[in-house]
């Protein structure tokens, strides 16, 4: 594990398992973690006219986790490690990781569209 820090972002350079890369991140991370899952729910009311809560994302955030558990295993299982090294929830974890989500729950806001050159 190594520590970068570039002009913007600072950067981890983790190897090995999954649970291994996300203990590392979380371990490392984890104030940031904390204090970004504490605003991700402010930042994305600011401006919406029906402002949300943690009770009202909680069954989209369970219902990603159940998605990406089924088709993403090694990804959820580095996502969960991350979670437990940093002090939070797998399910705020997953609102910070997915705000977009946010969206199914009170649609406001932008929508964005990717196309391809073909």
């Amino acid at each position: 594990m190594t520590l970068q820090n570039n002009s913007r972002f600072p950067e981890l350079n983790a190897a090995g398992s999954p649970t291994e890369i996300g203990s590392a991140i979380g371990e490392h991370f984890r104030s940031e973690i904390y204090e970004l899952t504490e605003v991700v729910i402010d930042r994305f009311n600011k401006g919406c006219e029906n402002p949300v809560s943690w009770e009202d994302v909680a069954p989209a955030s369970t219902a990603m986790v159940s998605k990406v558990t089924k088709f993403f295993p090694e990804y959820m299982e580095e996502m969960e490690a991350t979670a437990a090294a940093s002090g939070t929830t797998i399910e705020k974890l997953m609102v910070l990781n997915a705000r977009n989500m946010l969206g199914s729950v009170r649609p406001e806001g932008c929508t964005s569209i990717m196309v391809g050159s073909s």
